[in-house]
């Protein structure tokens, strides 16, 4: 049965023709179908109630992870001043390597809906209740079209990287998908590093991470180590 068309559906097929974005064996493409639209068979309450179980507990483990460790990343890629959009490049990178982790499990798309259903209610929330002495409510109108299909351009440049096992795409993604984050062409080639290796070491975690502990969201983030971020004290 044919679903709506949403206006985050749009968003996505808009910017994967940005990207011009490719097939990718590896990627399940229906995981980019079932992000705004919901998959058949999420109407069942079971579904749905399991889905989103998993997914507000994803949020729960990470939420805590990313506000302890904000100075970290601060220090460590280079963030600028602006916490609204350090706080949604920061979750935009983990909600992407849950994603990837999520490809890899069986009626995933259900989890996978729900948290991004989730996320973009909230970053839309938090970025309307933005303090407007530090940014104009005229600056934060030109923004608010541009989130939704940002987030997704992100998701879409990160896989292409991941895909090609290239640490030159991975910058390309960074420079080019970074939703409202006018700071990043002013990354140093360090910062840049910072990231792609926080990136590939995370990866790496999840991937030894059983089914059951992804999704029940039984695990804790790996702190970020000097050694990872090349952070000094």
């Amino acid at each position: 049965m044919a679903s709506r068309v949403s206006t985050s559906a749009k968003a996505l097929r808009l910017a994967a023709e940005r990207l011009s974005a490719k097939q990718c064996t590896s990627i399940p493409l229906d995981r980019w179908n079932f992000m705004s639209n919901p998959p058949p068979g999420l109407l069942t309450s079971k579904k749905r109630y399991d889905a989103k179980i998993t997914a507000l507990n994803l949020m729960r483990t990470t939420t805590p992870f990313l506000r302890q460790n904000y100075s970290t990343f601060h220090n460590a890629f280079g963030c600028g001043e602006r916490f609204f959009a350090n706080q949604m490049f920061l979750w935009n990178v983990h909600l992407w390597l849950l994603f990837r982790r999520l490809d890899f499990e069986k009626d995933a798309e259900f989890i996978v809906h729900m948290l991004t259903k989730e996320y973009m209610e909230r970053i839309r929330d938090a970025h309307a209740c933005e303090d407007e002495e530090k940014v104009s409510s005229r600056q934060k109108m030109r923004e608010r079209s541009l989130l939704t299909p940002g987030i997704y351009a992100f998701w879409l440049a990160f896989d292409d990287a991941i895909d090609e096992d290239s640490d030159r795409h991975f910058v390309t993604a960074l420079y080019r998908n970074s939703p409202i984050l006018s700071h990043v062409e002013n990354l140093s080639f360090e910062q840049l590093n910072n990231i792609v290796r926080y990136v590939r070491f995370q990866l790496c975690f999840l991937d030894c991470l059983p089914s059951d502990r992804i999704l029940s969201a039984a695990f804790d983030w790996p702190a970020p180590q000097e050694s990872i971020l090349g952070v000094s004290k």
